[in-house]
């Protein structure tokens, strides 16, 4: 037996409008993927890079690989490290680096589940890993280009949430806020987001805010049974946050913007690949 390895796996939920089927979410991730756009934060890039189906049967998952590279801008100030100080003009002259190549290649695996919707990838662990919030900047990018956008419309980007999370918070010994934003769910995922969604469908609404408020003589909010209801939704398709005095005391105010879904694993490298590792995990969230 080798030394096991560290596997983490974060999520974004991504709802289309126009049909609500998988073959439109595959044909959505076909059309960004053909963009071959990177997204860049700072001097990092990242792009969608390889892209097949899992398997042969009807709606199979896609997965491939997600490109993270460094993007020089050769017009910055380079350094002489013999010299210690900024690099001489004929020297930098010298360097010659074609734009088609980018140094500091890393690929992440990713799974796109079409029939949930829900795109995993490798987050953390041996070798590094992607941030949440950084693939969904990526995807926002990409579903605002012209040819995506005229095709599929708004695209919405949820960052998964930790799925204890809301049980969590609602042990707060004092809850004085809850603030939703509830956005447009797929409409064939739950009986709850079912009628949610024909709500804001009868009303010509994108998202709904909604903020409960406690009142001054009671000690903490009491959701019912309609509230649960509601926090689900804002958890999986939209925003939850809450303020009040945490379990330590403490005035706190939480979102589940701060809890990312980072499902860790450990695989053995002599047994299996971090891929099939990685698919393991991913299929298992994904059910």
């Amino acid at each position: 037996m080798g030394k096991e390895r560290t596997l983490r796996v974060g999520g974004v939920n991504i709802r289309v409008h126009t049909k609500h089927a998988a073959d439109e979410y595959a044909a959505l991730w076909k059309a960004l993927h053909r963009l071959r756009l990177p997204t860049t934060r700072g001097v990092n890039a990242l792009m969608i890079g390889s892209l097949t189906s899992l398997d042969e049967t009807p709606d199979s998952p896609l997965v491939g690989s997600f490109y993270r590279f460094t993007n020089i801008n050769p017009d910055d100030p380079w350094f002489d490290i013999n010299e210690h100080k900024e690099a001489d003009a004929n020297d930098v002259a010298e360097v010659k680096i074609p734009k088609k190549l980018k140094p500091n290649l890393k690929e992440y695996p990713y799974l796109f589940d079409l029939k949930k919707h829900k795109l995993f990838f490798k987050s953390g662990g041996h070798d590094g890993g992607i941030s949440p919030s950084l693939v969904q900047r990526m995807l926002q990018n990409l579903s605002r280009q012209p040819s995506v956008y005229r095709r599929f419309g708004d695209v919405d980007l949820t960052v998964m949430t930790e799925h204890s999370v809301l049980e969590r918070l609602l042990k707060w010994p004092e809850i004085r806020q809850i603030e939703l934003v509830l956005e447009r769910p797929n409409p064939t995922d739950f009986d709850d987001d079912q009628s949610f969604y024909e709500r804001l469908k009868r009303r010509n609404l994108k998202k709904e805010v909604t903020t409960f408020v406690k009142a001054n003589e009671e000690k903490t909010i009491t959701p019912d049974e309609e509230m649960l209801k509601m926090f689900k939704i804002a958890v999986n398709n939209g925003k939850y946050t809450q303020k009040g005095k945490n379990a330590e005391g403490v005035i706190e105010t939480a979102s589940s913007t701060n809890y990312p879904l980072e499902e860790a694993t450990t695989y053995d490298p002599d047994v299996t690949t971090e891929r099939n590792a990685f698919i393991e995990v991913a299929r298992r969230l994904a059910a």
